[in-house]
């Protein structure tokens, strides 16, 4: 859940991080949150998932966000793409 998220965020460093919006406990939205709140400029390499694009509160959670978001399902050749747009090119493999 969130609150390995946001322990594992605190003790390493991402490149990219892909944030499911729904998650028991701290949920995707408290652990966006959280990051915004202690290192912004990790709050950019987040790509958010969900399957709950219909939902009001997901709207309006998403609404404004600059980050790219990723609708379950989906496809592995796409995810890579979003990824590889996301990590600064001097970090690619």
């Amino acid at each position: 859940g969130g609150e390995a998220a946001l322990k594992m965020i605190k003790d390493s460093d991402y490149d990219c991080i892909l944030l499911d919006l729904r998650m028991p406990g701290v949920n995707g939205m408290e652990v966006f949150d959280s990051i915004v709140a202690s290192d912004f400029s990790l709050a950019d390499r987040i790509v958010f998932m969900t399957g709950d694009t219909a939902s009001q509160e997901t709207a309006t959670f998403l609404a404004g966000k600059k980050n790219l978001v990723i609708s379950k399902p989906f496809e592995l050749e796409h995810v890579k793409r979003i990824i590889s747009s996301v990590v600064p090119a001097s970090r690619h493999i």
